[in-house]
């Protein structure tokens, strides 16, 4: 019998339109139930005409915990070097192939 599991996974923050819009984008995701949730083979996808995806692998996010996709992980550092030392993991999606960038005004 297949078991199904039922989490609580929310887009907890984002910033579309940072100071060096793409690179200072990011999404920060919050697991909002009492297990741990594997979110690996999740999509962020962009839907506007030239739509990219970016795909998450290996990845858990513990209950009540973070994750933070960032476009540029060296820029996001910089700039919030307490969110890395704080053990929230940061995963870096502007490097890959076809990666999405947030919409500063319409998208979805």
């Amino acid at each position: 019998m297949a078991s199904f599991v039922n989490a609580d996974v929310l887009i907890n923050e984002f910033l579309a339109n940072g100071i060096d819009d793409p690179e200072t984008e990011w999404i920060e995701l919050y697991n909002n139930g009492s297990i741990s949730v594997s979110i690996s083979n999740w999509n962020i996808s962009d839907a506007a005409l030239n739509a990219k995806n970016f795909t998450i692998t290996n990845t858990i996010i513990p209950s009540k915990g973070f994750i933070v996709l960032a476009n540029n992980f060296t820029i996001f550092n910089t700039t919030y070097p307490d969110v890395n030392s704080s053990g929230i993991k940061i995963l870096e999606y502007g490097p890959s192939t076809g990666s999405p960038q947030l919409s500063n005004t319409d998208d979805s």
